[in-house]
């Protein structure tokens, strides 16, 4: 037997574990569970939001960090009944104290994504003028709004842009009978933007500004001239 082995071993002859570990290593777990959640949400919402995003990255930890909230949620409603038991006291504020830490640090790092998603639409917003004021003067040009935003070049505009956020890359335009399914709008932009898991949010823009409360599988939060479904 190695002396590693010897030095984690405790006088009865049982191997040290984690939990049985030297109270200042047992500090470990609260503090990951009070900073990781948070930074992670936040940080990565960021990057998806950026023109580096990836598509992957915005959905990838909301169903895990969903799941290990509701975990934590239960381990808070459980631990402090165990800490009635003496032979269990000590794992269970641990316990306890990790899933107060991983549970509030999910709830300010939502919160705190959230408001970055909510300015980098509104960034959005002002990128999108140009694109929106060059399909309205085509079709006070023609009488009739492009048929695709590659008809926009190179008379309105240089080239078709992009959305400049990497994880929702590109519009979406639609025009004639297709349009009407936007509230009877002669044409529409939208973006696909789902935020997490199973979710069909999208960004909308309608040159009517008629906008619904609910519809498209969900409610409508007014974002400048555009319009966020929230699935």
């Amino acid at each position: 037997m190695t002396q590693a082995s010897l030095s984690n071993r405790l006088p009865d002859g049982k191997v040290r574990g984690f939990w049985i570990a030297p109270p200042q290593a047992m500090w470990r777990t609260p503090l990951i569970c009070l900073l990781a959640p948070g930074l992670l949400l936040v940080t990565l919402e960021w990057f998806s939001l950026s023109r580096w995003g990836i598509k992957l990255l915005s959905n990838s930890l909301w169903p895990i960090f969903s799941v290990l909230a509701f975990a934590a949620f239960v381990g808070i409603v459980v631990c402090p009944f165990l800490l009635l038991s003496k032979r269990r006291r000590r794992n269970a504020l641990l316990g306890l104290l990790s899933s107060v830490a991983f549970l509030s640090s999910f709830i300010v790092g939502a919160s705190v994504e959230q408001r970055i998603r909510h300015d980098a639409f509104l960034n959005l917003v002002e990128r999108s003028t140009p694109l929106i004021q060059a399909i309205q003067a085509y079709e006070k040009k023609h009488g009739l709004p492009p048929v695709s935003l590659a008809a926009l070049v190179p008379e309105f505009l240089s080239a078709v842009p992009g959305t400049e956020i990497g994880a929702y890359p590109e519009y979406k335009y639609v025009t004639g009978e297709k349009a009407k399914r936007f509230e009877n709008n002669p044409w529409a932009l939208y973006i696909f933007t789902p935020s997490g898991g199973i979710n069909f949010d999208q960004f909308l823009y309608f040159p009517l500004q008629n906008y619904p409360e609910r519809g498209f599988g969900g409610w409508l939060e007014r974002i400048g001239d555009w319009a966020y479904v929230h699935e």
